[in-house]
């Protein structure tokens, strides 16, 4: 069996799409094509029948929405509140403004592991 799931294509091409084979020795039996998001189907190749593998809209209604906690009562270190000010600055597509509170967490982070390093401390969170 041989199967990929793939982003966008590079050029073109579906996001989040899955594509594969079912195969016996070097004879392609079955060919899986779809979006992982939503339907993913089996074809025969002999006969062209098709049939659906995996139907996410069927199933959506099981799912439970996450339950996230709030930013304020989150550990300094969680990584949605760490990286709060980042996400806020991509959402209203302020790329200069997402790429400057990276650099500053990240140079928090690095400085903060120099001088634990420095101390013989460990990162205990």
């Amino acid at each position: 069996m041989e199967l990929s799931f793939k982003n966008r294509g590079y050029f073109s091409g579906e996001n989040n799409s899955v594509d594969g084979k079912i195969k016996r020795g070097s004879d392609t039996l079955y060919k899986i094509h779809g979006r992982w998001d939503r339907v993913v189907t089996c074809t025969e190749k002999k006969t062209k029948q098709e049939e659906v593998l995996f139907d996410i809209e069927e199933k959506r209604r099981y799912f439970t929405p996450p339950t996230v906690v709030p930013e304020a009562k989150q550990k300094h270190y969680e990584s949605r509140r760490v990286w709060s000010q980042v996400s806020q600055a991509l959402k209203a597509q302020n790329i200069d403004l997402a790429t400057e509170e990276k650099l500053r967490l990240e140079d928090g982070q690095r400085a903060g592991k120099k001088e634990r390093d420095d101390s013989g401390r460990s990162f205990h969170p």
